[in-house]
């Protein structure tokens, strides 16, 4: 789970609050009786943002305290509803003093798809703390890039006709793509082989033509919801004859 990096905070002055829904409206929390309209109000800048996997995403948000003591939390949840980042920040002596606070999401390593971001804040009053009850809701949609060039690492020839190769390990990738056929420019009798594990850098190639050499080239892959990205083709390498 990644901690959200801190943005600078800023304070600001003379700004129009005109926002005061449920002014009229009581609610009790633990039998205290706390008016709405005395509930710290905070405003996402952005409800539904679009990204690519890798971008630094900024969440920013502006708040107007109520209270002496408050506190802010900040989750983002992946579509399964596991935590992937959050941050907190306590806010102490703010009263009626706005803010603009911020903080940056580093997508980096993290999988196409969506994710909600949930904001809330805490309040200290009659000797305890107390949660809005309505937090602000960000949606995310992160994109899948393509992957960048493949490697091949090693290609070698085994007893039994059979050819492995090794490439590098690619952590943005969903999988790889092999190739190989026995024209270098693979224009006919072509297989390819999908690896859907992005763990796996090996593969070894079966039932191969005895005498003959192969050509063999690989190139990783990103899902982008059902459909596949491909990055570049590894240079090609050819084997030695089969065993």
């Amino acid at each position: 789970m990644k901690t959200l990096k801190l943005q600078k905070i800023t304070k600001f002055r003379n700004k129009i609050i005109l926002c005061l829904i449920g002014a009229l409206l009581i609610t009790s929390l633990n039998s205290i009786p706390v008016q709405a309209a005395d509930y710290p109000l905070f405003f996402a800048e952005d409800l539904f943002i679009t990204a690519k996997v890798g971008d630094n995403i900024k969440l920013e948000y502006e708040i107007f305290p109520e209270y002496v003591n408050e506190k802010m939390s900040i989750d983002v949840y992946d579509s399964s509803g596991k935590i992937v980042a959050w941050a907190e920040k306590d806010f102490y002596h703010v009263y009626d003093t706005p803010i603009n606070y911020a903080v940056t999401w580093d997508t980096k390593g993290e999988k196409a798809g969506e994710y909600t971001v949930v904001a809330n804040m805490q309040f200290y009053t009659y000797y305890s703390w107390y949660e809005c009850p309505t937090p602000e809701i960000t949606y995310i949609t992160l994109k899948a890039t393509r992957p960048g060039k493949q490697t091949i690492k090693s290609l070698k020839t085994q007893k039994g006709k059979k050819l492995k190769v090794s490439w590098k390990k690619d952590s943005k990738a969903n999988g790889y793509q092999i190739q190989y056929s026995t024209d270098k420019k693979f224009k006919k009798s072509v297989k390819s082989i999908t690896i859907s594990n992005n763990k796996t850098t090996s593969k070894t190639i079966s039932n191969l033509k005895k005498g003959k050499q192969y050509y063999v080239r690989v190139r990783s892959y990103t899902k982008n919801k059902s459909q596949k990205l491909y990055g570049t083709w590894s240079n090609t390498k050819r084997s030695s004859k089969i065993k």
